[in-house]
């Protein structure tokens, strides 16, 4: 029972967020832009931020980008507090994904791991909080498929939890800084985090690019060991 419990709590937690899911989308009527979800966190008073985080947290089940929760933060809570509510929310959502992934299918990777696959994992073992919190500081990358891929993989939990955090405290702090410096109609600012934003997604594009590069020589060298 013990080794099935994990399981049998992760299919539990998937199917409440594809419940809340249905529910958001179908029943809510609330419709997903930065300016209407501003508005309903508004309107509870004292407890938005905490449904701010545990929107933000269950924003994988919603299918919803995450820039649409990280601007109507920075244009209610503004930057300081906006980035420190969304931070929260996403690595909770984080850790919801990680866990799940890893509860469902870590157990049958390892059990037909060998080979190329192996190496793969062992590498993301040592090396792969690097490559994740790097990855998730990107503004335009696609998180939750990262996070599916390290729960799956033998990433530990502090570690992946300290790259998460890591990664998306600059993540959420761009989004809300230009979001918060447009609800202020601050010119200088505005352009200041339009610029912040448009290097980190011309770093994040060349470092795509070097990563890119970087694997196919790996590549490469390691099918030419074979071959001598």
């Amino acid at each position: 029972m013990r080794r099935w419990l994990p399981r049998i709590v992760a299919c539990a937690v998937l199917l409440l967020g594809i419940a809340a899911s249905y529910w958001f989308h179908a029943k809510s009527g609330i419709e997903w832009s930065p300016e209407t979800f501003r508005e309903d966190l508004a309107s509870v008073g004292a407890i938005g931020p905490a449904v701010f985080v545990a929107a933000v947290a269950l924003r994988p089940f919603l299918l919803v980008p995450s820039w649409v929760f990280l601007a109507a933060g920075g244009i209610l809570f503004g930057t300081l507090w906006g980035t420190l509510w969304a931070t929260l929310g996403m690595t909770l959502g984080a850790l919801w994904v990680y866990g799940i992934a890893r509860a469902l299918g870590r157990e049958s990777i390892e059990q037909r791991m060998s080979g190329a696959i192996a190496r793969i994992d062992g590498y993301l073992g040592q090396h792969g909080a690097v490559w994740l919190a790097a990855y998730t500081l990107m503004p335009a990358t696609p998180v939750t498929p990262a996070f599916v891929a390290a729960g799956l993989s033998s990433l530990r939990p502090p570690t992946f939890a300290l790259a998460v955090l890591v990664g998306l405290t600059p993540r959420c702090a761009l989004y809300t800084f230009l979001a918060a410096s447009f609800a202020e109609g601050d010119q200088t600012r505005i352009l200041v985090a339009s610029l912040l934003l448009g290097a980190a997604l011309l770093a994040g594009w060349l470092v795509q690019r070097l990563w890119l590069r970087a694997g196919s020589d790996g590549r490469g060298a390691w099918r030419a060991k074979r071959l001598e």
